[in-house]
């Protein structure tokens, strides 16, 4: 019988995958390295609360996302949102493993623009059963925006800083 756990906040993927607190309650940017893979998920089904933007590379395994499959290649990009449930796969070689994923609670959009038209967004619904890939020169693009999110809200959050994030989120879903 498989397990259940639900991720509520962005502190809670932190702690799980055991590394320091977030620099912001709402949004992380995290690096998909080997340490992330490695985790032991076991038969655990995870349902979050968080929005997830992931580009991966040199994985070689499948994730289950509702009810659907998907096998990952180079410079795949999956997208879930809140309320929809992972399993994940483990592999044997993890030294070509890299990538990036974004994740972030709704909080941080909803008085944005992309906050009023996120669901447009047909990639993260179940309906969809192709992740996305990219090519080199795209998967740069998402590189540089997530850098761009880390590093706002890496400085000292003020006013803007929620509204400069989800303008990044935008710009690289659009």
């Amino acid at each position: 019988m498989s397990e259940s756990f639900k991720i509520e906040s962005v502190g809670q993927i932190h702690e799980f995958l055991g590394i320091e607190s977030p620099k912001h309650p709402l949004i992380t940017v995290l690096p998909i390295d080997e340490r992330m893979v490695t985790a032991n998920y076991g038969d655990t089904k995870f349902l979050m609360d968080l929005y997830q933007i992931s580009l991966k590379n040199g994985i070689a395994g499948n994730i289950s996302y509702g009810r659907n499959s998907y096998d990952f290649h180079d410079g795949t990009m999956v997208f879930t949102k809140p309320n929809q449930s992972m399993k994940f796969s483990t592999q044997e070689d993890f030294s070509n493993v890299s990538g990036l994923t974004i994740i972030f609670h709704p909080d941080l959009i909803r008085k944005s623009e992309l906050g009023k038209t996120i669901h447009q967004y047909d990639f993260f619904s179940y309906q969809i059963y192709e992740a996305l890939h990219l090519s080199d020169d795209e998967q740069k693009t998402v590189t540089e925006l997530a850098e761009k999110i880390k590093q706002e809200y890496a400085y000292i959050i003020d006013r803007h800083s929620q509204e400069l994030m989800a303008s990044n989120i935008k710009l690289l879903l659009d």
